[in-house]
């Protein structure tokens, strides 16, 4: 194998700008065959194929939106391609399951966009949230992503974890520990 492959995780809730940043993290890849794993593009696909909003596609079409993507991905990790996982993956519980599909041969990395940590934030991340024609995240479904946030680390077999405030400034990974209430290595 010439090259090693490489997994990034993206970690954040919903409109903190985790897919402008996944733009950065590809270019920065050297890699020219990156798989995408992202829901919502193939949710916001179907949405444009059929005239509907997201949140209407959203509703018939998660299902199908999460099988096409993890068919996609079982090929992508077959041809050792890297991959980009663009998903909220808040939970410690999600990214350790989403790590067991790849072999060792993968660079492991993760990209968190923190929550909001202070009033500044909190009323950018609802400018944002409201800036969205068409995708609306009930109140009570936001609550349950920020409820099951866990600080990822490299404890959970990541190489690398990198920590972005929401306006994409990096935050050392002691002041993220520090903001979410553990250690992170």
């Amino acid at each position: 194998m010439s090259k090693r492959p490489t997994l990034e995780v993206f970690v954040g809730l919903p409109a903190v700008g985790k897919s402008h940043v996944r733009a950065n993290v590809i270019a920065h890849m050297n890699d020219s065959d990156v798989f995408v794993y992202s829901t919502d593009d193939l949710i916001d696909q179907f949405a444009a194929d059929t005239g509907v909003t997201y949140s209407e596609a959203f509703k018939t079409f998660v299902k199908d939106a999460t099988q096409q993507a993890d068919l996609d991905v079982v090929y992508a990790i077959e041809d050792l391609r890297s991959v980009v996982w663009d998903q909220t993956n808040m939970s410690d519980k999600k990214r350790r399951k989403i790590l067991k599909r790849f072999p060792d041969a993968y660079k492991k990395n993760c990209t968190c966009i923190l929550p909001p940590f202070n009033d500044d934030q909190a009323a950018e991340h609802k400018r944002r949230l409201e800036n969205r024609p068409g995708k609306v995240i009930p109140a009570f479904i936001m609550r349950s992503m920020g409820n099951s946030f866990v600080l990822p680390s490299t404890n959970e077999g990541f190489n690398n974890v990198s920590y972005y405030d929401l306006y994409g400034d990096t935050v050392d990974r002691n002041r993220a520990a520090d903001l979410f209430g553990v250690f992170a290595k």
